[in-house]
């Protein structure tokens, strides 16, 4: 946090110097921080500021307009380093996957939610000796560049400088609003968001809470309590590792300032709001005559790895407020509680059928419905009556055809309303877009409509001149283009709008396109711990060698437990391997042949399960950059086996509650973890889950049946030597020995690690 003196000297300044908080917990002081797996550490408060020049033009200076919009390609350096009188170092292969890798790291964070807008890409240095310890940010970046420059790196040439080590100041992070700098010593993506977050020029925000509710109305912002953070659905106001908020990507420059995807209001009537990451419309704004000066409302949806939330959460059933100034390079937003009845802040959306009002503007919102694609708003302006809401529609792609090349095929869509068919008014329409590889030769639309197709196929239309009901069944006929990939596309649309323009109803459409060039792994090798074996894959068209083109390239992503060694790619092409072994690729600069044989070398890990692993992948681009073909890529791992034991059998009556302790060995000492393993569970006959351990920044589920659940891991660290879960007895269970549960530890991409039974005793209940 950043202390009111401090605040002062940077409004001067026209800046933000900000502290991350990496807020987790809203309501426990301090910081919960997980320690891998395991349940999370809780650190004390963070002292009030650290030490920093704050006249020092390296970190702190006026805006400069060119930062936003943050777009493109950036170059990141990355500097992991330690101080000369400290014995340990930091995991450097760790911090790059956390921040540059492929996995759920900050590059895969931004480019989710730039919907692929902005790429970080970039180098790591490591072993830098920064010298003496001080916690002068001037003196550590200087440091840093030094350090890149003594490794034979030029500075100037990236865009962001990320530095990690144990600084030992007392915050977790520290960067520059808005700029291109972060310094971290908290070793978490929560922290690298948070901080990012600060680059793009968020502040820390807030949320109201506790507004006053008459009836469905919930009243802001007078009478409602200011809190810090408390923001469950952005990374720099208490989010951890969830996706920025609409309005920051509005910021960054990810989302349109206002268009086909930023709304601002500007009459009072019915609008419809997709789910935020969707194509389309993702950001509605209200103007206010006061600061804060815009409304804005988004409607989200799980994101995993980031956005975790479980099926019926308030954060995915309504639609989040919050207020926010438009200003030249920095935002700060202010979270509305729409549920101030509860004690929290984590259901604060706007639910169906409540109404959100703003007296003093003389504004309201109301929801009146949630879809799997977005919501309808009933949104009134100057104190005008909320318009009514029409039923909900449901528009869906009934079966996903399959096709051919130059091949007719038509795609089925319905239009429904509480499952009747839909009643049309004039000046409605039904819109279609096609699919890639495909082109529109007809739609269906009645003789007394007009129906429209661009020449080129890829739009059509109908509109409704008279009164009556849109008939249920709506089919679209495609022609598929003369080559296409082997590929499912889903990225046509259809939509029914109403007369006023505004989208009713709206679904993805699919085809499984089925073309002449096919990528293959022909079988599944077996490979041992520390073993390199070259690994095959097949190229074909039409069964022959495939021809090649230059600028076509294929992509490698290495499986679990192992990294890429080598590809075959020629003296004249371009071949890149990722550092870390993790990917690669072969680009092609002129025409001629891929062959038919285009094998990986790869190297096993030194600590590695038993069992397939097959989340590898093989992708073959056309020159434009279209994904042509694929195969999964994997092996057969002979490697070691975890030992899961249950010790002792927990016993209780009908209806009681227990706890199952696994103890897990790995030759004797305790599982380490990787990022997407998982403890899985089996409930016993006539019992149900109702807890696990699993660590904060892990996920937790529980099935809507709880005979199923697991913990999943999102960052390295260690399982610990054993793990419980929870069961209740049901209340009709019979007196014995139940024997059919299981616990199962999953490496990433499936092998098993090892297994145990679940066993439960159930007592004689006692005479009353």
């Amino acid at each position: 946090m950043i202390s009111a003196g401090i605040a002062r000297k940077l409004e001067r300044v026209s800046s933000w110097l900000a502290i991350g908080t990496l807020l987790f917990t809203l309501f426990v002081p301090g910081i919960s921080i997980a320690s891998g797996p395991d349940d999370a550490v809780v650190l004390p408060d963070l002292p009030s500021e650290p030490e920093f020049a704050p006249a020092d033009n390296d970190f702190i200076s006026a805006p400069d307009p060119r930062i936003r919009p943050v777009l493109g390609n950036r170059k990141v350096l990355l500097v992991v380093g330690h101080w000369a009188d400290s014995t340990s170092r930091l995991d450097a292969d760790s911090i790059y996957a956390m921040t540059l890798g492929d996995g759920r790291s900050l590059r895969t964070f931004v480019r989710r939610a730039s919907q692929d807008k902005l790429n970080l890409s970039g180098v790591m240095i490591k072993d830098v000796d920064f010298g003496e310890r001080t916690c002068n940010a001037n003196e550590i970046l200087s440091a840093a560049r030094r350090g890149a420059q003594q490794q034979g790196f030029d500075p100037g040439a990236y865009d962001f400088i990320f530095v990690a080590l144990s600084v030992g100041c007392g915050w977790g992070g520290l960067a520059v609003v808005p700029g291109n700098w972060i310094i971290g010593q908290t070793m978490s993506l929560d922290m690298w968001a948070h901080e990012f977050a600060h680059n793009l020029g968020a502040a820390h925000g807030a949320s109201l809470t506790h507004c006053p509710v008459d009836g469905s109305q919930v009243l802001f912002p007078e009478d409602c309590t200011r809190i810090a953070y408390a923001d469950t659905g952005d990374s720099v106001s208490g989010g951890g590792s969830r996706l920025f908020s609409a309005s920051l990507r509005r910021h960054a420059g990810w989302l349109e300032t206002e268009g086909a995807q930023t709304l601002l209001v500007r009459a009072t009537r019915l609008y419809f709001l997709g789910r935020l990451g969707s194509v389309g419309r993702q950001l509605i704004l209200i103007p206010r005559g006061v600061a804060p000066n815009r409304l804005a409302l988004e409607l989200r949806s799980s994101s995993p790895p980031f956005d975790i939330w479980p099926a019926g959460d308030n954060r995915l059933t309504g639609v989040w407020a919050r207020l926010f100034d438009e200003a030249t390079n920095t935002i700060s937003q202010v979270q509305i509680d729409a549920t101030p009845e509860t004690a929290t802040t984590a259901d604060p959306t706007l639910q169906v059928g409540r109404v959100l009002v703003d007296r003093q503007q003389g504004l309201a919102v109301k929801v009146c419905w949630v879809g799997p694609t977005g919501a309808q708003l009933a949104i009134a302006l100057a104190g005008q009556p909320l318009p009514a809401c029409r039923a909900q529609v449901d528009v869906s792609q009934t079966a996903v055809p399959v096709a051919g090349e130059d091949g007719l095929i038509q795609i089925p869509v319905e239009v429904r309303a509480d499952g009747q068919a839909v009643p049309a008014s004039a000046g409605e329409s039904m819109t279609y877009n096609a699919p890639s590889h495909t082109r529109i030769v007809d739609i269906a639309c009645g003789s007394s409509n007009t129906k429209w197709i661009d020449p080129q196929g890829s739009f059509a239309s109908c509109t409704i001149h008279a009164p009556g009901n849109w008939s249920i069944s709506r089919p679209v006929i495609l022609r598929t283009d003369p080559r296409v990939p082997t590929t499912l596309v889903a990225d046509g649309r259809a939509a029914l709008y109403m007369a006023s323009g505004e989208i009713w109803g709206r679904t993805d459409l699919g085809v499984k396109l089925v073309g002449r060039v096919t990528v293959t792994q022909p079988f599944l090798p077996r490979a041992r711990e520390n073993e390199r074996l070259e690994v095959p894959v097949a190229f074909a068209e039409h069964g022959a060698a495939l021809p090649a083109l230059a600028e076509q390239r294929v992509e490698y992503i290495a499986p679990s437990y192992a990294r890429i060694i080598d590809i075959p790619c020629g003296s004249h092409n371009t071949k890149r391997i990722d550092p870390y072994g993790k990917s690669a690729s072969c680009t092609t600069h002129a025409d001629g042949s891929w062959g038919t044989s285009r094998p990986v070398m790869l190297q096993v890990a030194s600590l590695a399960p038993s069992g397939k692993v097959s989340d590898g992948s093989v992708v073959f681009y056309s020159a434009a950059g279209t994904p042509w073909a694929h195969t999964d890529l994997g092996l057969e791992l002979n490697g070691r086996s975890a030992t899961l034991t249950q010790p002792t059998v927990p016993s209780g009556v009908a209806g009681a509650t227990v706890t199952v302790v696994t103890v897990m060995r790995l030759e004797g000492a305790a599982v380490p973890a990787a990022a997407g393993e998982s403890m899985a569970y089996v409930a016993p006959a006539h019992t149900r889950i109702i807890d696990l351990q699993c660590g904060s920044q892990n996920l937790k589920q529980i099935e809507p049946d709880a005979k199923h659940a697991s913990c999943t891991t999102y960052a390295p660290g260690a399982w610990g030597t054993s793990r419980s879960v929870t069961l209740k007895i049901d209340d009709d269970a019979p007196v014995g020995d139940l024997l059919d549960g299981e616990a199962v530890l999953r490496a990433t991409g499936g092998a098993i690690w090892g297994r145990s039974g679940l066993e439960v005793r159930v007592r004689v209940s006692p005479l009353p």
